[in-house]
C-alpha cells in the first residue's frame, strides 16, 4: 500500500465565489424556475429583502419560496442552502 497523499485544490480570484451549477441543482431537487432563481440569489449571498427586490416580488413570496426550497433540499436556512449549493458545484477551472 502506498503512503502518498492525495487531494484536490480549487483556486479562484480573491473575493470571488464559485457560481453553482443551478440547472443541475434545480433538476436534482425538483426546483421550479422561480425556486431556481431564488436559489441562485441565495448562492450569491443576497438577503431575503434583496431577493424580493431583484425578483420584483413581495418578501412574503420569497419567504414561501425559500420554505419550499428548504423542504426540497433538506436545508434549514439560507446559509445551509448556500453551503449545499457550493458543495454541489463543480470546481472552477480558468484558462
Amino acid at each position: 500500500m502506498s503512503q502518498r497523499a492525495a487531494g484536490a485544490i480549487s483556486i479562484a480570484a480573491a473575493g470571488s465565489a464559485p457560481i453553482p451549477a443551478l440547472d443541475a441543482i434545480a433538476a436534482l431537487f425538483g426546483l421550479t424556475a422561480a425556486e431556481r432563481r431564488v436559489a441562485g440569489h441565495v448562492a450569491a449571498g443576497l438577503t431575503r429583502k434583496e431577493i424580493a427586490a431583484a425578483g420584483g416580488v413581495s418578501d412574503g413570496t420569497v419567504k414561501s419560496q425559500l420554505a419550499t426550497i428548504f423542504d426540497k433540499t433538506g436545508t434549514g436556512d439560507q446559509r445551509e442552502l448556500e453551503l449545499l449549493m457550493r458543495e454541489l458545484s463543480p470546481p472552477l477551472r480558468s484558462s
